[in-house]
């Protein structure tokens, strides 16, 4: 884990002991997640991507190249299992960059004031940094909140019914990524 107030933003991955210099600029991150997600993404297409991340040449496809670029994808506190802030694999599927896009070009702009579609240059940390922290009253943060919210932990009949229909209105049709999903794209 490093501190993004007083270290450098990595730009390259560690890969059998060589560097290998990467894009890190978040939309590149952003496609590379959601081919991940997307269910029909083989080896092969994922393979192919995997040229538009590194930037001088490609690494060996094997188990540790898919190690480095699944921890970079995660973030810089991908190891927050230890901590206890991971998110548990048994979760739902809450967000989606693809079904919420409007919602974070939104939010982006109302939070921060910046335009996620004429922005040149952020990297992928950083965007993950500026999106965890993301106002709770803007409307991707409360549609995230509806569809987390578990339906069992409202005991009131009426508003456990109210949440079911709105969780139905912007429930997103997509598998949880998982390691096992990375795993499965990959061999």
């Amino acid at each position: 884990m490093i501190n993004l107030l007083f270290e450098r933003l990595p730009n390259t991955l560690t890969i059998h002991n060589q560097e290998y210099r990467i894009d890190t600029n978040f939309y590149r991150w952003i496609a590379l997640n959601e081919m991940l997600l997307d269910q029909k993404t083989t080896a092969l297409m994922l393979y192919g991507y995997l040229k538009y991340i590194f930037i001088d040449e490609l690494p060996p496809f094997d188990e540790d190249t898919i190690s480095c670029v699944s921890s970079f994808l995660k973030g810089h506190r991908f190891d927050d299992k230890a901590s206890g802030k991971g998110i548990s694999t048994n979760s739902r599927y809450v967000f989606s960059f693809t079904y919420d896009c409007d919602y974070v070009i939104g939010a982006f702009q109302e939070c921060y004031g910046i335009d996620l579609i004429n922005i040149d240059y952020l990297h992928w940390w950083h965007f993950l940094a500026l999106f965890s922290s993301l106002d709770a009253d803007c409307e991707l943060m409360r549609r995230i909140a509806i569809r987390s919210t578990k339906l069992s932990d409202i005991s009131d009949k009426k508003q456990r019914n109210q949440l079911r229909k709105q969780q139905r209105a912007i429930a997103i049709p997509a598998p949880e990524m998982t390691e096992e999903n990375i795993g499965s794209v990959l061999w």
